[in-house]
């Protein structure tokens, strides 16, 4: 659902298991390679996500690219997973428009 949001994909390989329990790293809609501090953009988007919204990401920058860590837990509903991919749709507008440098 999140990858399909985003136009993305998800981390995978073929010959892995990770897929198989219950939690997926889904490549968010930003170039990578557009910043001098990935570890940067990381954490001001996370810091962000909870003062505004109250919602915690895991966000990484693995190979190239920034993936939103996604686990599927028992006490989580569809509405939580759109509710985040809304919240990152609109940090990934944001930190293209460099406002994580301020």
């Amino acid at each position: 659902m999140a990858a399909e949001a985003f136009g993305t994909d998800i981390l995978d390989h073929p010959k892995s298991c990770m897929r198989d329990c219950n939690f997926a790293n889904v490549r968010l809609p930003l170039d990578y390679s557009q910043f001098d501090d990935p570890a940067k953009v990381v954490m001001w988007m996370k810091k962000t996500a909870v003062e505004e919204s109250g919602v915690y990401f895991q966000l990484v920058g693995f190979q190239g690219a920034f993936y939103w860590r996604v686990s599927g837990m028992i006490y989580l509903e569809e509405d939580d997973y759109r509710k985040g991919i809304e919240v990152l749709q609109k940090l990934c507008e944001r930190v293209v428009k460099r406002e994580y440098l301020n």
